[in-house]
């Protein structure tokens, strides 16, 4: 077993303090200067021996060369004047001895006469070769040699010559310098490796010594990655290994601390309500939130049964409620709950296990969400996608499906459906407004109710045009029944500030039953409302397969043959209305489009003589295809691959069946991509009837087409709705308001109060508004005054066909 020095903290410190000052200078200074110094020491020494040992055998040999250097020098020297000297000529042999004089190392070259006198003496001015300490450290010097000029025994002279060994010095000198500067370069290389590879080396050091400093700071979280040499790795996975149990130890003791924080912090903060119970049911805690939902105080709860929550709390089985919160299940379910003033709420409620720190079970947590407004306005979405909210009564999509349902029980009975308008509907609609109208649709439709009893089921389809649904009603009782309905309907009499107004229908009568459908029966019961119609109001007509004049009424009133062809044959024309920013600042171009059908014989079909028609026999989604086709394929021939202010922007109308068919959403991705026109420059529109059809199913392909990139229009916002809380379903960007409440706004207090209220809601849901029907300058100046973005009407253009509107931006450009 390994014994460790107990370690003393303050001794350590006055080590640390003193230890600076202490230590030897060699000590102070790093590992890297260290190696660096020792190598470039080591390299200089065994570079200065290897010069020393080339410049020794250098000067051996220019030793040897210059004494032969000497001697050759004064034999051509002698060669060179010894005629001269015979003949005594004194001014060739000085001429003579002056060239020798100019060669390099001369110091002094000097002839005498064998008199005595002397005939030359040349000493050249010598510049040092090379510094003097350098020529002492050589130790060449200068040679003197005197050779005596004697021909056939008699002497004529003698010639003297001193040489400096210039040359020899000059090029030991120059080799030294080379050697120098190569050792220079040398260790300056040698100091580069030796700092690179030692720093590179100690790299790892250093960051474990950083690493330890921080880690005593308090940094626990902090790890070395083991790099370097294998010793380096193994200290720092070491130290790594010390920091984990150092970090493991301080996190254990925080753990618990902040985890108890942390859920005190969320439980009181929740916005749901929670609450714990022992296993015997009694609440052991309670939230702010659980407080607020119920009414109760912590302290009127603790303690108590949490069956005091229930609507009924006599009638809870705590022995049962104990015993699911004993089997330690985690559930979830929805229920109602009392509150402390007695109202009941809905609930959705989450319960799971609760453990102590031992993991001994011991409670059940709740987590309790209120959801009444949630189901409240589920529900009313639910009731608004199948009924119409001005009546009450069932839509056309609603009383559609439940015929279906009908003929799918397959049973032999029959079924009547009676058709009927109303034939002064619009005479109180016009004159008293609109009103006069939705209030006397309401009690039409309690007469509708009235007629069809607990025997069926009615629904209003648009306007003033109502279904009603006999059940096991065979035709006789059907007539009896069409005939009552007409004749309570006839003695109905409406009033409406003072005036009256007598009320007539027009009843088709049609039966449905096994190899029948809905629509089909629909369609027969038109035919015969409309020629009840056409006959003078206020009768009955029964649909027979032989009667040629109802077949004949209701191939006219179906219009199926001709608008199929016209899709076949693309026999529709685009227009377009422009829709104007009635504030400056909303300055980008944008028009509605407009579709007319153009009939076999080239004349144009206005909407409302076929898209009723369509709308009923679900043609809508064939003519939604054409007009977004032919709407793309213009928009890129005319402004293909240029966005923003140079293109306009184009409202496209959607039917709701459109709106609703994931096929159809589709189709429009895929327009998108063949004709490549940017989404931002496009807007579908859907009227609010056909968007609340099917709230949901709508709101989904409204937030389809907007995850595109486009902009969605609710179209006629106010037509006749009782309620806009469908409003917060549906993702927008425009609202437009009916045309009906704009275009008497300027005379009509109502209306323009109606007007002003539903810009507000428009602004309240951060929507735009566009008010539609604007017959000119003034109705514009109210709009602008309320705050209206986008005005639209014959008031500020009407519509124009799509090529005509190219040629009026290309003038205007």
């Amino acid at each position: 077993m390994q014994h460790l020095t107990p370690f003393d903290p303050n001794a350590a410190a006055a080590n640390d303090a003193a230890s600076p000052a202490s230590r030897p200078p060699w000590s102070r200074v790093s590992l890297t200067a260290r190696l660096a110094l020792a190598g470039s020491l080591m390299l200089l020494v065994v570079l200065a021996a290897v010069l020393a040992s080339q410049i020794s055998r250098d000067l051996r040999a220019a030793r040897a060369a210059f004494v032969q250097q000497t001697e050759w020098r004064a034999r051509m020297a002698l060669a060179d004047i010894a005629d001269q000297a015979v003949l005594g000529d004194a001014a060739a042999i000085r001429r003579r001895l002056e060239r020798h004089a100019d060669t390099a190392g001369v110091q002094t070259l000097r002839f005498v006469a064998a008199d005595g006198q002397v005939v030359a003496n040349f000493r050249p001015a010598l510049a040092a070769p090379v510094p003097p300490w350098f020529a002492r450290l050589t130790g060449l010097e200068p040679r003197a040699l005197s050779v005596p000029v004697a021909i056939a025994g008699h002497r004529y002279g003698e010639l003297s010559l001193q040489v400096l060994p210039a040359e020899a010095m000059a090029r030991i000198w120059a080799r030294c310098v080379e050697a120098v500067e190569l050792c220079l370069l040398a260790t300056g290389l040698m100091l580069a490796l030796l700092i690179t590879v030692t720093e590179a080396g100690l790299a790892p050091l250093r960051r474990l010594v950083d690493a330890a400093h921080r880690l005593g700071e308090g940094e626990h979280d902090l790890r070395v990655e083991p790099s370097g040499p294998r010793e380096f790795g193994e200290v720092a996975v070491s130290f790594n290994r010390m920091a984990d149990r150092l970090d493991a130890k301080v996190q254990a003791l925080r753990e618990g601390d902040r985890e108890r924080r942390t859920l005190a912090a969320i439980v009181e903060h929740s916005r749901d309500a929670i609450f714990t119970k022992d296993l015997d049911g009694r609440i052991t805690s309670w939230n702010s939130a659980a407080a607020q939902m119920f009414g109760y105080s912590a302290e009127q709860v603790l303690g108590n049964p949490v069956a005091m929550l229930d609507p009924q709390p006599a009638s809870v089985d705590m022995e049962a409620l104990g015993e699911r919160i004993r089997s330690q299940r985690t559930l979830g379910f929805e229920a109602e709950r009392r509150r402390a003033d007695g109202t009941v709420i809905e609930v959705a409620i989450s319960v799971s296990p609760q453990y102590d720190d031992q993991s001994r079970h011991i409670g059940e947590i709740s987590i309790v969400r209120d959801i009444t407004e949630e189901r409240r306005q589920s529900r009313q979405l639910d009731w608004q996608s199948c009924h119409d909210t001005l009546t009450g009564l069932l839509n056309r999509a609603e009383f559609e499906r439940r015929i279906d349902t009908l003929l799918a029980q397959r049973t032999v009975a029959s079924h009547a459906l009676l058709l009927f308008d109303l034939d002064s509907f619009k005479v109180a609609n016009d004159s008293c407004g609109r009103a006069a109208g939705d209030d006397m649709l309401r009690k039409v439709a309690r007469l509708a109710l009235e007629a069809v009893g607990t025997d069926g089921f009615a629904a209003r389809f648009y306007g003033d045009e109502f279904g009603l649904c006999l059940e096991d009603c065979d035709l006789r009782e059907a007539e009896r029944a069409a005939a009552a309905l007409c004749d309570q309907l006839r003695a109905f009499r409406f009033t409406w500030q003072g005036k009256s107004f007598a009320t007539t229908s027009s009843v088709g009568v049609s039966l449905v039953g096994a190899g029948t459908s809905a629509a089909q029966a629909l369609a027969e019961a038109d035919a015969a409302c409309h020629a009840a119609k056409q006959a003078g109001g206020g009768r009955v007509r029964v649909w027979r397969a032989d009667d040629g004049e109802l077949a004949q009424q209701k191939s006219e009133v179906l219009w199926v043959s001709r608008i199929h062809a016209a899709i076949a044959e693309r026999r529709f024309r685009l227009m377009c209305q422009p829709i104007v920013a009635l504030r400056d600042k909303l300055c980008q171009p944008h028009y509605e489009v407009l579709l007319r059908m153009v009939d076999e014989h080239g004349k144009e079909v206005a909407p409302f003589q076929f898209i009723p028609s369509a709308e009923r026999y679900g043609l809508m989604p064939a003519i939604d295809r054409l007009v977004v086709d032919m709407t793309f394929e213009f928009f890129a021939r005319h402004w293909g691959g240029r966005e923003g202010e140079a293109a306009p922007n184009f409202s496209i109308n959607l039917s709701g069946a459109s709106i609703t068919d994931e096929d159809f959403l589709h189709y429009v991705e895929q327009c998108f991509s063949r004709h490549e026109v940017p989404t931002a420059n496009i807007c579908f529109e859907v009227t609010e009837t056909a968007a609340i059809a099917q709230i949901e199913r709508a709101a989904a392909g409204i937030a389809h087409l907007r995850g595109l990139g486009c902009k969605f229009s609710l179209d006629d916002f106010g037509s006749g709705m009782a309620s806009f809380a469908y409003l917060k379903s549906l993702p927008l960007d425009y609202l437009k308001i009916d045309g009906a409440f704009v275009k008497d706004m300027a005379s009509n207090r109502i209306d323009f109060v109606m007007v002003e209220a539903f810009n507000r809601i428009g602004k309240e849901l951060g929507l735009a508004t566009v008010a539609e029907f604007v017959d000119g300058e003034t109705t514009a100046a109210l709009l602008r005054r309320l705050g209206v973005d986008y005005a639209q009407g014959y008031g500020v253009g009407r519509p124009l066909p799509m090529e005509q509107l190219v040629e009026e931006r290309a003038a205007a450009a």
